[in-house]
């Protein structure tokens, strides 16, 4: 139980976080992805249970996000569709990530983020 408290403590701190830099209009796409990735790499650093929690709670927030998303903010369903989609990859790529690195420093990078998840124009 303690690796499902600490993931949720992790998402809800990450969430506090990209909320206060989107209140600041500091938050871009890579920035949403690369909290996404992070949130996701931190939990999976934690055990397995928290990895599994992660990706739960991942799936949970993109559900309910694609219906406020259409519902509320009025985004086209393919426009917030792929955003969640992108989230989703987003989270598994930090959790693969951990994977790589489970004996070694964190090596997330905005960049890499950048190049994987928003499309060149």
């Amino acid at each position: 139980m303690d690796e499902v408290i600490a993931a949720y403590q992790i998402f809800d701190d990450y969430k506090d976080q990209l909320q206060a830099l989107r209140d600041a209009d500091l938050c871009d796409e890579c920035t949403d992805k690369f909290y996404h990735a992070n949130a996701n790499y931190d939990c999976t650093q934690r055990g397995e249970v928290a990895e599994i929690t992660a990706m739960i709670l991942s799936i949970l927030k993109e559900i309910y996000d694609l219906i406020d998303k259409v519902s509320h903010k009025k985004m086209t369903f393919q426009k917030a569709w792929d955003d969640s989609m992108n989230d989703l990859r987003a989270d598994w790529y930090g959790i693969q990530k951990a994977k790589e690195q489970i004996n070694s420093e964190k090596d997330l990078k905005m960049s890499e983020i950048r190049d994987i998840f928003i499309p060149k124009k």
